[in-house]
């Protein structure tokens, strides 16, 4: 079982009902890995459950204790023990007898350290039966598009978000009296959104977390390079690592870019051309100093198409792309402009209408 993939964050809000959506996506795919992981899960909720006292514990071995007598345990997996599996020092040789039927100790140990994280978390929040505020239900709905598409759509607060191609957008259906607008990014998407004092817009991506009050940004998370791109056109935006909530975001403002690589590493410079970012909103496909895996990446999304390359390496190394093209010029006029600069041959397979293949121009077509 391996804890390091879930926030515990995740888990605690699952069980007290107030996940977001995303989360409970995310909690979903890490249970689907490992039928251990959702054995552990039902363990701890069968805990939260069955609990006649949710609320703060007063020390680990009567909360253990009260618990072992629910579940009628044996005595020996009580006491001190229990406070060694919860700090990783348990000794499995000393409690050879020790068994949970379908759980291992470890996941034990974490459930009884989640449990009691949850009882300081929650200490000032009374759990009981008694409460009878309901956390507002909100309805997702998700938003594709294939390589070739780009879509636009307006938000129930006026924003508006133009979807790349070959990308994907989990938005409300409304985003209620929630104090901020969230939603969940893979891809590449350009934001208008509505200024509101009161209400933080959020984008969340799987390296970064992007919010605004109302501005005009884009958010690109396509894999090349293994980072998070976010370019200001308007207003200024916080950008920071999804993974670090106790670090503050760095301010991005018009006419930057923000960088947020895999390991964390937030990043900001300034931009003196924002077509490169922006230019698709308005049906360009824009090329800056790109190499050839960038090109035909942005061609395979832009067109629909597949591109097989029969180029060495070595043959191509040092060569760049600076160039414009609308979607109002057909992909054969756009094939051929970049093969003359970049010094390669291209053959469309008649049979596989989508199929192109670049190849260096000394062989044959």
């Amino acid at each position: 079982m391996d804890y390091s993939k879930i926030n515990l964050q995740i888990i605690i809000r699952y069980l007290n009902g107030t996940c977001s959506m995303d989360e409970e996506i995310q909690l979903r795919e890490w249970m689907q890995e490992d039928s251990e992981n959702e054995e552990f899960l039902l363990f701890v909720k069968k805990i939260w459950d069955t609990s006649t006292e949710k609320k703060k514990f007063q020390d680990v071995d009567s909360a253990w204790l009260r618990f072992n007598n629910q579940f009628d345990l044996d005595d020996k997996q009580t006491g001190a023990g229990i406070k060694e599996a919860a700090s990783g020092n348990y000794n499995r040789s000393q409690h050879k007898s020790v068994s949970m039927h379908w759980l291992s100790w470890s996941a034990v140990a974490a459930a009884v350290t989640l449990i009691v994280f949850m009882s300081i978390k929650f200490a000032d929040i009374d759990l009981s039966s008694d409460v009878t505020e309901i956390a507002e239900e909100i309805e997702y709905r998700e938003v594709k598009t294939d390589k070739g598409q780009r879509t636009r759509l307006r938000l129930s607060d006026g924003s508006t978000i133009h979807l790349n191609a070959g990308s994907r957008l989990l938005v409300p259906e409304t985003f209620g009296s929630n104090e901020r607008r969230e939603v969940t990014l893979e891809g590449e998407a350009y934001f208008e959104v509505t200024h509101d004092p009161t209400r933080q817009f959020v984008v969340t991506t799987e390296w970064a977390v992007t919010k605004v009050l109302g501005t005009k940004f884009n958010v690109n998370t396509y894999s090349e390079g293994d980072r998070v791109l976010v370019a200001v056109a308007d207003g200024a935006v916080s950008l920071e690592s999804a993974g670090d909530d106790m670090v503050s975001g760095k301010t991005i403002n018009k006419s930057q870019i923000g960088t947020v690589s895999q390991d964390g590493i937030t990043h900001v410079a300034e931009l003196t051309d924002l077509s490169q970012f922006i230019g698709w909103t308005n049906g360009e496909l824009v090329f800056k100093q790109d190499s050839l895996a960038a090109v035909i990446q942005k061609l395979e999304r832009w067109y629909g198409i597949d591109i097989e390359l029969e180029i060495k390496p070595e043959e191509n190394s040092g060569k760049r792309l600076t160039a414009t093209f609308t979607d109002r010029q057909r992909l054969g006029e756009v094939l051929e402009s970049i093969s003359l600069v970049l010094d390669f041959e291209y053959k469309h397979h008649s049979y596989l209408a989508n199929t192109f293949t670049f190849y260096n121009n000394q062989h044959e077509r």
